[in-house]
């Protein structure tokens, strides 16, 4: 039987890369710690552009100086809080997580292992989800040609039209790719949402707007952005509903039956990310192979996958050729 692979991807991949890149300096779990501009080289801290965050990261790391970053956002959220917070936190990581893309986009990308997986099981690949905000995934797509041409700038997943352009063809097979905790990369169609530029600090609110959405170009992701479409840390997903991640999903259930391997990249299983995670194990037929990739691996999943009958198999190391990996 010729394998069906399932990509599952979360903050490990990154991790990873930055890790064997020998740069200690640089790590996607602490965005706390990046210091830029905003817009980018415009002579302002990101501090003075989002003050209401930065007061209140002051109050809760002040009061919990050994707290880590992403717990600062759960507290964050967790609090009784305006919603100009919420606007002025996701404004924050899309530009913090563009500033770790561009240090990202200097690396040498067969640093990871993954790379030469990637390249190696190119042709089984039929489905990619990535949870991450940054571009990591998507450059190694093209960095192995996978994809071989721009996935188009429409990403609406209107079945009909937007499937077409967001599921790359290669030779006669396709690829679904789906971010649905968001990505630096997204920005509303400027016809969905008409506003002047954006400027820094701002008093206007912007956000879970459902609308269609376009690509950013690399070299503007420190651009103004009306809206940044990202999922918060420990926050359930706002986006579940929207026209660019529902239909995605629901492509992904219509091929699981074509799906022999899933393997699942450096998640957390966050209890605020277990109903989309869930959804994706309960599609796939009963044979899929479950393949988790993590040095510390969360036990509650095994125990879902387990629980379900399904064959879990665990990948401490190194990334392994999926032949190896079978009932």
């Amino acid at each position: 039987m010729i394998p069906g692979i399932a990509l599952i991807v979360g903050n490990g991949l990154t991790k990873n890369l930055l890790e064997r890149s020998g740069n200690p300096s640089l790590d996607s779990s602490r965005p706390l710690s990046l210091q830029f501009d905003v817009p980018f080289c415009s002579g302002m801290p990101w501090q003075a552009a989002f003050p209401l965050l930065a007061s209140s990261l002051s109050e809760v790391m002040g009061s919990q100086p050994e707290i880590r970053d992403f717990d600062v956002f759960n507290a964050l959220l967790t609090s009784s809080h305006p919603i100009m917070l919420d606007d002025q936190m996701r404004q924050y990581l899309a530009f913090a997580y563009s500033s770790l893309q561009a240090e990202m986009d200097l690396l040498d990308k067969e640093a990871t292992p993954w790379t030469d997986w990637l390249r190696s099981h190119r042709y089984f690949l039929r489905a990619v989800i990535s949870f991450n905000y940054d571009l990591l995934l998507e450059d190694l797509l093209s960095h192995t040609g996978i994809i071989t041409k721009s996935p188009g700038v429409r990403i609406t997943f209107n079945i009909k039209e937007d499937l077409r352009s967001m599921r790359i063809t290669r030779d006669r097979s396709r690829l679904l790719l789906l971010k649905p905790h968001g990505s630096i990369g997204f920005a509303h169609h400027p016809r969905a949402v008409s506003m002047p530029t954006r400027t820094y600090p701002s008093t206007n609110v912007v956000t879970l707007n459902n609308t269609p959405l376009i690509r950013i170009p690399r070299n503007r992701l420190g651009c103004p952005r009306q809206e940044a479409y990202i999922v918060l840390p420990t926050e359930y997903s706002p986006y579940r509903g929207f026209q660019w991640v529902r239909p995605g999903y629901m492509e992904f259930a219509r091929i699981a039956n074509s799906i022999t391997h899933c393997v699942f990249l450096g998640l957390s299983y966050w209890e605020c990310d277990r109903a989309e995670l869930n959804f994706i194990l309960d599609v796939l037929p009963s044979t899929t192979v479950i393949v988790e990739a993590n040095p510390f691996p969360p036990a509650d999943f095994r125990s879902y996958v387990e629980s379900s009958g399904r064959h879990y198999v665990h990948w401490e190391g190194d990334p392994l050729d999926i032949s190896s990996t079978h009932m």
